[in-house]
């Protein structure tokens, strides 16, 4: 008897083990959109950042052109 009361408790433990298991994987799996969304919006965001950056010195770089041939004529 104790040996079946042993053997049982065996296996409650590891089938909770199994459902614990189960469920970290599905919270790990309904975290991954949110997460891949997140870091689209930010790789998209930092894409617009270098690209306003790539603008202003593309302007600044404009002007000092001009002035420069305003200069030598």
């Amino acid at each position: 008897m104790y040996n079946n009361f042993y053997l049982q408790d065996k296996r409650v433990e590891e089938h909770l083990q199994d459902l614990q298991r189960e469920a970290n994987q599905q919270r790990i799996v309904a975290d991954l959109p949110r997460d891949r969304r997140s870091v689209g919006k930010h790789i998209i965001s930092r894409i617009g950042t270098q690209l306003v950056a790539l603008g202003t010195w593309l302007e600044r770089v404009e002007q000092h052109d001009k002035q420069a041939v305003a200069t030598y004529r």
